[in-house]
């Protein structure tokens, strides 16, 4: 693919692009609805307002073991929907990620030809909307769009990071690099990454893929792509102390162990059961299944994801990396002369195959490909863009390919509201609770929203979940225990959508009183109830 000599956009088209992204994520949220997934119900709403009360170490693992997850994303949501509605405050949710369609739009315009390959403005700009719209036509951005969920959010930060690596002047194309020192926007890439992986673990799987990238590409000695590529997980690092250095410092001080659940038959917390805590679900169960990913994403169902979708950009990307790097061979075995490929897309393409099996390999949820699901339309106009070098035949073949991805798209059916003032319209029986009272849950049910709207001196207590059985013999239950067991006001059990686990509460010496349960009404939930304890 020849090097652009348009390689940026005006500063007015940018902008525009940049206002409509806004508006559009903002107007995207308020159509689809307010989120009423099992996500912010467990533990989305539930520990942004436990970290801004400081309920750690007066509730025990109520949201699960989502309860120790970093906080500080789950206020990206909260905050806007507590100062602002949950309509409004979705909808400014909803513009903040409308930025990654931004990026987007200016990560084109670093790939796409220009006039010096027969590529005009107008098939430029074209091309690069289509992509976009593309972009943001995806399962995973459907379900993310003005929702608690972080996926969508922490992708802002990603493509800002693989944005400014476009900027340095060995991926810059048409001389457009960054005027701003090289180093100063490597090291600002890997700040913008760090912070990404130290809000949500998860994009460790791009941060592995940036720092393969800079090792694979670019210019210079083996040496200089060693130093550029540890300078910039250096800065990354630095930044994921800044994201998550508080949180551990805590969770270190409270549980010894400053990833507290995970990871514990390694470092042993005594609050926890010897276990990783690792999603195991989705894993593939031998190396020919795991090739079939992409494929099966394109034929659709319940993929790597608890929801049914289906999508064919994975698959399609799959099939013409394949192409491309068989060509490659095959021209390099005739002693042909190789086409010049982009550095930027070359560098992306290592990036996205790096960053796709670290993932599979460590965590193998579909919606923690959100960069990718972003990213692959215009990695997709790019690659073809090296495989039909004629315009016409690179355009064409790109709009056939972005209508049947679009056209083939299957949503995933995920929980939407209508829009109310309340997010949750919680009704407790009354009379309310004694501020002395000590409310246990138990089972797998999203229940910790309810928590919120109870006094705050009211302590909870969740004895069984996908954290730990009842039976754990870990500190964490006799703490527990011994909360109930010095409990100066009465006991109640909060009863989710499931039965009562009976069995829990009997082995901490409980049983629900007879006739004592009474309804609480939720928006969002049926069959709830609290119900007062008695001892055994």
């Amino acid at each position: 693919m020849s090097h652009s000599s348009e390689p940026t956009w005006s500063r007015r088209c940018s902008a525009a692009v940049f206002v409509v992204a806004l508006l559009g994520g903002a107007l995207a949220a308020i159509a689809l609805g307010q989120d009423g997934g099992f996500d912010l119900k467990n533990y989305h709403h539930y520990n942004a307002w436990a970290l801004l009360g400081g309920r750690l170490g007066h509730d025990f693992a109520v949201a699960q073991q989502q309860t120790w997850f970093n906080p500080l994303l789950d206020l990206h949501y909260y905050l806007p929907v507590l100062l602002l509605g949950p309509k409004f405050g979705s909808a400014l949710v909803g513009a903040m990620q409308g930025v990654a369609s931004w990026l987007l739009f200016e990560i084109a315009g670093r790939l796409l030809p220009g006039r010096a390959a027969g590529w005009s403005t107008a098939e430029r700009l074209t091309t690069a909307i289509a992509v976009v719209a593309v972009g943001i036509c995806g399962p995973i951005t459907w379900v993310n769009v003005g929702a608690s969920r972080g996926d969508l959010t922490v992708s802002v930060l990603v493509l800002a990071s693989l944005l400014l690596l476009l900027d340095l002047p060995d991926f810059a194309s048409g001389g457009s690099s960054s005027s701003r020192r090289p180093r100063s926007v490597l090291l600002a890439s890997g700040a913008l990454m760090g912070l990404a992986c130290g809000l949500k673990l998860t994009v460790a799987s791009f941060a592995v893929g940036a720092v393969v990238a800079l090792l694979l590409t670019g210019s210079g000695s083996a040496l200089a792509r060693i130093r550029r590529s540890a300078a910039w997980a250096g800065a990354a690092l630095a930044a994921i102390l800044v994201s998550a250095g508080p949180w551990m410092c805590t969770l270190w001080m409270h549980y010894k162990s400053p990833v507290f659940p995970f990871a514990n038959h390694i470092i042993a917390s005594p609050y926890a059961p010897l276990a990783s805590f690792s999603e195991q679900r989705f894993r593939p169960d031998s190396f020919a299944h795991s090739l079939s990913y992409p494929f099966q994403f394109a034929s659709g169902g319940e993929v790597a994801w608890e929801f049914a979708f289906r999508d064919l950009r994975f698959g399609v990307l799959y099939v013409l990396l394949v192409v491309l790097v068989a060509r490659l061979i095959w021209m390099r075995g005739r002693k042909e002369s190789l086409p010049t490929t982009s550095p930027a897309l070359f560098m992306l393409l290592s990036f996205a195959a790096t960053s796709y099996v670290v993932w599979q390999v460590t965590f193998c949820v579909y919606r923690y490909l959100a960069p990718l699901e972003l990213l692959a339309p215009v990695l997709i106009v790019a690659v073809l863009v090296s495989l039909l070098p004629r315009p016409a035949f690179a355009l064409s073949a790109s709009a056939v390919t972005l209508v049947l991805i679009v056209g083939t798209v299957q949503m995933p059916a995920v929980e939407r509201l209508d829009w109310e003032d309340d997010i949750f319209g919680v009704r407790l029986p009354e009379p309310v609770i004694s501020p002395k009272s000590v409310v246990v849950l138990a089972g797998d049910d999203a229940t910790s929203y309810l928590a919120t709207y109870f006094p705050p001196s009211v302590r909870f207590l969740r004895i069984a979940g996908n954290f730990s059985a009842a039976d754990e013999d870990t500190q964490m239950h006799r703490d527990m225990a011994q909360v109930l067991g010095s409990a100066l006001g009465p006991l109640y059990f909060l009863k989710g959508p499931y039965e009562i686990d009976q069995e829990a509460l009997k082995y901490f010496g409980l049983f629900v009183k007879e006739g004592s349960c009474r309804p609480v009404f939720s928006r969002v939930d049926l069959d709830l109830a609290l119900c007062g304890l008695q001892r055994l």
